[in-house]
């Protein structure tokens, strides 16, 4: 399917969410080369439609679309509204382990946000910081803590040093100063996200497509 063709097809279509979601998503698969859910994970393991989620409080709900450590994607009807869609879908996110994309959508309109945890994996094997004081509680979460002594001209021990994240951090400011010029702090954690997925992808020329397939 092109892309001039998913756009005709679905330009004048007013299905409700449960009539539409999974028909849609399917031509979007289709469109852009990457398998659907069903020909993905038969078995729904880690990608399918309709994932059943247990939100905050004991309520049951469904993500129309899953994919673990990918996205969780949420379909509402013509005309409803996405900014409560997106509200919807942050209370499944801790239940679908936090995808870092959430995505809503009708048949027109497709938003993308990024979904910022602000905590560090306890799947890291190798934690490096520099001998900052407020990383020194760390070791009780994980397993391996190694701290670098900046103050003594200690950069690089081994395989251990933070020149990584600290380029990371040095593209970021680079990009507020030249590109947002003004960032508030409510949104700085979106901000941080978004250059976290860019990064991630800076080899990659087709971002949405490896939002897709987790790539």
């Amino acid at each position: 399917m092109t892309p001039e063709e998913f756009i005709e097809k679905w330009r004048n279509v007013e299905s409700t969410e449960r009539a539409g979601a999974q028909a849609h998503f399917i031509d979007l698969c289709h469109m852009l080369g990457v398998p659907t859910p069903q020909e993905a994970d038969p078995r729904g393991k880690t990608y399918s439609f309709e994932k059943r989620v247990t939100k905050p409080g004991g309520r049951g709900g469904f993500a129309d679309v899953w994919k673990k450590n990918c996205f969780a994607w949420e379909y509402k009807g013509e005309q409803k509204n996405l900014v409560a869609a997106y509200s919807q879908l942050k209370e499944y996110a801790d239940a679908l382990e936090n995808p870092p994309l959430l995505i809503v959508s009708d048949m027109q309109e497709i938003r993308i946000h990024t979904n910022f945890t602000n905590m560090i994996a306890e799947k890291v094997s190798l934690l490096c910081t520099d001998g900052l004081g407020s990383y020194y509680g760390l070791y009780k979460n994980f397993a391996v803590h190694e701290a670098l002594d900046h103050e003594r001209g200690q950069y690089v021990v081994g395989s251990i040093h933070t020149n990584t994240i600290e380029r990371f951090w040095s593209i970021f400011k680079r990009g507020i100063v030249g590109s947002f010029h003004k960032v508030s702090a409510k949104y700085l954690p979106l901000y941080v996200a978004e250059f976290c997925f860019r990064y991630n992808n800076r080899e990659n020329p087709a971002i949405f497509g490896a939002a897709i397939r987790g790539c």
